[in-house]
């Protein structure tokens, strides 16, 4: 389904990790980590990005597409 769709996704671009954890902080966060906006699925910039260090790998945040677009 869309849980092991998702973490193959974030396997694929390096993330490591508590993928079940990770999991349920990106299903309960609902406002941007950085701006503070309100996520949703209408707005491309505002749609919900599982921001990541792209060295280790290592979670980090949740942000809006703008903000991580922008922090990276």
């Amino acid at each position: 389904g869309h849980k092991s769709r998702t973490i193959s996704q974030w396997k694929r671009r390096g993330l490591i990790g508590d993928y079940e954890m990770i999991y349920r902080i990106y299903l309960s966060t609902k406002f941007c980590d950085d701006c503070g906006f309100q996520l949703n699925t209408e707005d491309y910039r505002m749609r919900k990005c599982m921001d990541h260090c792209h060295k280790s790998g290592l979670f980090r945040n949740i942000f809006c597409h703008s903000c991580n677009t922008k922090n990276r």
